[in-house]
């Protein structure tokens, strides 16, 4: 068996500089938690990943069963045999170890990259700290953080998606046992924020499907931000169901990072079918139709319909349009429409939100 060259053991959230090495093709992380306290170690395979193959088992790059005695040995014998060392370090989140470690994709970059970064924080307020997700299907991106309430009881929070069609979902469980048998309740929770488009609030375990995170990294980045503030808003509505978490909660939800990104994740979800920023100017439009629930005006070359109650409208005022937006297709839309001195504004879906009162001239 080749030996694999050991780079050099690195601090969590940090990079790999030329002084650790000539790294070749792929770094790979391997959680060390069993036989040198917490850490993290990187090692380079180069070529080698079949050959660092533990047997029968998976490779090393992939998930080292940091449990298992042949797993730790053959480390720690590479470590040895190279020369390097290990120095306890705090691990990065331990959602890594199901990641690609050595060049990840963009869609895993972004998804570990917005976690860390948005989620995380407000979690580590209420005594989360990250866990170690289960081994799931080839392609699985997880990220888990866990808080324990009793030495046989905890909370979760998850969010995982698929690398190839970025699907984001999110989950808040309370797990315990039941006669015996480790058992998860979900703890609903829902979007804080109205839309008239739903009668009913959104639930929060798929709402960031609507930011469509399929679309590129960027969008998954948003639809994580989004759920962070969303669940730091929305978990005082749910906080008889944890009761644990009450005292943690009040504290955290005086800081200034909890409040920014709460007010963060209600603007996201305002705009959440928005591209760029509002473009404010009024355009003179033509009255092309007008029925008794629709008004289809032309403005700069773009046909843009109204579905609203239209017995306000007057025919014979100036009509005009405002407050131009991209949706998600690239299409532009006004979302107000102007008749005289009354303007009505509308969401990016062509939703009715109400009179806007005079419009200025």
């Amino acid at each position: 068996m080749k030996k694999l060259g050991v780079v050099g053991s690195i601090p969590a959230a940090s990079t790999v500089s030329p002084g650790l090495g000539n790294v070749r093709s792929r770094i790979w992380y391997a959680p060390l938690d069993s036989l040198w306290s917490t850490g993290w170690a990187i090692v380079d395979t180069g070529s080698t990943r079949r050959e660092a193959a533990l047997r029968d088992r998976e490779s090393l790059g992939t998930d080292l069963p940091v449990h298992r005695s042949d797993g730790l040995q053959l480390l720690r014998h590479v470590l040895l045999e190279a020369g390097g060392s290990f120095q306890r370090r705090e691990p990065p989140l331990a959602h890594r170890a199901v990641l690609a470690m050595g060049n990840p994709s963009p869609v895993a970059a972004a998804f570990q990259s917005a976690f860390e970064r948005e989620f995380l924080p407000l979690l580590k307020l209420l005594g989360f700290v990250a866990g170690k997700p289960k081994k799931g299907k080839p392609g699985l991106i997880v990220a888990l953080a866990t808080r324990a309430l009793t030495p046989e009881s905890r909370l979760e929070v998850m969010l995982w998606c698929q690398a190839e069609r970025p699907l984001l979902r999110f989950r808040f469980d309370r797990v315990e046992p039941i006669q015996g048998v480790e058992c998860s309740g979900q703890i609903a929770l829902d979007v804080p924020w109205q839309d008239p488009a739903f009668p009913k609030p959104l639930s929060l375990d798929s709402s960031a499907n609507e930011f469509l995170p399929t679309e590129s990294p960027e969008r998954l980045s948003v639809a994580i931000t989004f759920l962070a503030g969303a669940f730091a808003a929305s978990l005082p509505t749910r906080a008889q169901e944890v009761p644990e978490l009450s005292e943690a909660l009040r504290a955290a939800a005086a800081t200034a990072e909890w409040k920014a990104a709460v007010d963060r994740a209600k603007e996201l979800w305002e705009k959440r079918h928005m591209r760029g920023e509002v473009d404010e100017r009024e355009v003179p439009a033509t009255l092309v139709f007008m029925g008794a629930n629709l008004v289809t005006l032309e403005a700069e070359g773009e046909r843009l319909t109204f579905r609203m109650d239209t017995k306000a409208l007057d025919r014979g005022l100036p009509w005009s349009v405002s407050r131009w937006i991209k949706n998600p297709a690239g299409s532009l839309v006004a979302l107000r429409l102007i008749n005289g001195k009354r303007a009505w504004d509308f969401d990016a879906r062509g939703q009715f939100l109400g009179e806007a009162g005079k419009a200025s001239r």
